[in-house]
């Protein structure tokens, strides 16, 4: 019966490890997709008043 625990709870470790992987892949991914459309939006009202000013 032990056997069957450890084997179970090796099963499910891995799959939260693997969870908690992907799931730091995608806050990584959210952050540099933010950090992106910041910098774009920066760029556009920059633009945006230079062709104001000219």
């Amino acid at each position: 019966m032990e056997q069957v625990y450890n084997e179970k709870k090796k099963a499910y470790d891995n799959t939260v490890m693997n969870l908690e992987t992907e799931k730091h892949k995608l806050n990584a991914d959210i952050d540099k997709s933010w950090n992106d459309y910041k910098s774009e939006e920066t760029k556009f009202h920059y633009m945006n008043i230079q062709t104001k000013i000219f």
